[in-house]
């Protein structure tokens, strides 16, 4: 809760299409080297990729974090999105924070895209588990993908199982970037800690943060176990 989910209005004006699971192993391994923590399990393939850095995906050397969004507009430098749009022709990219959240949703304003509250008895935890891996249900790891409740677009593991890697500079309070916020938003122009946006649950993490509006700062450095995405394209595959 807090600042970092101010609830306010935000209009998007182009359509976009999202992926229906998180970036799995088995796509990440047709372009580029597999790091993920659980790379070694006999259903790997199906499992999220994780421990994906900003730069790794987007091209952007470690160290020069500005050489990118929104700077860099729409073109990612390099990297594995680089490498997809190459392979398939369509402009994939990683989702905007209001993107992503607009698709978690569904059009449901409730905490959880069941239309469910987060609460913190047991019943709360249940209503998490129907959609969402984390600590309480997750074993410690990551999941094959698919196996949960899906929100009404028809989309898994939204908020649980890795915590999805977004293209925006982390803003604690979206509302201080005035009329930027609002319109088509695209986030902060930087950050000085170096942190982006990441949306969901990681499979590590209490319940709580399996939420539609959980926002977190990620490093854009960060090799953290359970922190994934999933692309986004612009409606009818634009090149």
């Amino acid at each position: 809760g807090g600042a970092r989910e101010t609830a306010h209005l935000v209009k998007l004006t182009a359509d976009f299409y999202i992926a229906v699971f998180p970036l799995t192993q088995q796509q990440l391994s047709l372009h580029h080297w597999n790091g993920s923590e659980f790379r070694a399990r006999d259903d790997w393939q199906m499992r999220p990729a994780d421990k994906l850095l900003y730069g790794e995906l987007r091209g952007s050397p470690s160290d020069t974090p500005s050489v990118n969004w929104p700077l860099t507009g729409d073109e990612p430098v390099g990297g594995i999105i680089k490498k997809f749009r190459d392979y398939t022709g369509v402009r994939l990219d990683l989702p905007l924070d209001a993107q992503y959240e607009f698709a978690c949703r569904a059009g449901v304003t409730a905490d959880l895209y069941t239309g469910k509250m987060y609460r913190k008895d047991a019943a709360g935890t249940n209503a998490v588990c129907e959609v969402a891996w984390c600590v309480a249900n997750a074993n410690g790891r990551t999941q094959v993908v698919g196996q949960l409740l899906t929100n009404g677009f028809g989309l898994y593991d939204m908020i649980g199982n890795v915590r999805c890697r977004c293209r925006d500079w982390y803003v604690e309070d979206l509302t201080t970037l005035g009329d930027n916020a609002y319109l088509d938003p695209k986030g902060a122009e930087t950050n000085e800690g170096g942190n982006r946006v990441s949306r969901g649950c990681k499979y590590d993490e209490e319940h709580m943060a399996a939420r539609c509006s959980y926002r977190a700062p990620d490093w854009h450095g960060s090799e953290t176990p359970g922190l994934g995405t999933r692309f986004v394209c612009p409606a009818l595959a634009e090149k």
